[in-house]
């Protein structure tokens, strides 16, 4: 069951991690997309599209590294039931030449009734994280004086951390973008 749990944490972990950071890279079209979606009101799209990506990246980087998994895990069930209603909207509207703006390893795709599905298998997992309390090279695990040692935490800490640099460094030309990005939201040059 902890293997299975550690996979779990590995596969949501990086596709959020991934989405975030293809969502700061291209903040200026993740905006474009929150608002085709037309849920929120066009003063709060910027703001919301800002702190999604916050969200997502803080919280699969929890997951990733295995600290507070079930409050991390719970925030990003938030997410994807919000996002699974918001597109759910837009396909009753008839919206289906739009991205669904998920981004990251998965991509983007045109709305479809198969994106919905999808977010129920991820909200399937989610479920599976907060509820199982076993979590093997976690922080979680050094905090409740889990039989896993130190040095395997650290040994899985440090090639988590070694795939979130291959990442972030293939995506590093747009990390300057984003430093200018969160200046522009804040009102600051």
């Amino acid at each position: 069951m902890e293997l299975i749990s550690l996979s779990c944490r590995i596969i949501i972990g990086l596709i959020f991690f991934s989405s975030a950071i293809s969502k700061f890279s291209n903040m200026i079209e993740h905006i474009v997309v929150v608002r085709k979606y037309q849920i929120l009101p066009p003063k709060a799209v910027k703001y919301f599209a800002y702190l999604d990506a916050t969200i997502e990246l803080i919280a699969s980087l929890l997951i990733l590294f295995g600290y507070r998994i079930e409050l991390a895990s719970l925030v990003i069930l938030a997410l994807v039931i919000v996002y699974t209603i918001a597109i759910i909207v837009n396909l009753i509207r008839g919206n289906r030449n739009m991205s669904c703006g998920c981004g990251g390893i998965i991509g983007d795709h045109n709305l479809s009734w198969l994106l919905p599905i999808r977010n129920i298998l991820i909200c399937s997992i989610m479920v599976f994280l907060m509820n199982y309390n076993g979590h093997i090279f976690s922080i979680d695990s050094l905090r409740s004086n889990s039989v896993y040692s130190l040095d395997s935490v650290y040994v899985f800490s440090t090639i988590v951390s070694s795939v979130l640099v291959i990442i972030v460094y293939s995506n590093l030309s747009s990390l300057v973008y984003i430093s200018n990005s969160f200046k522009e939201i804040l009102g600051k040059e």
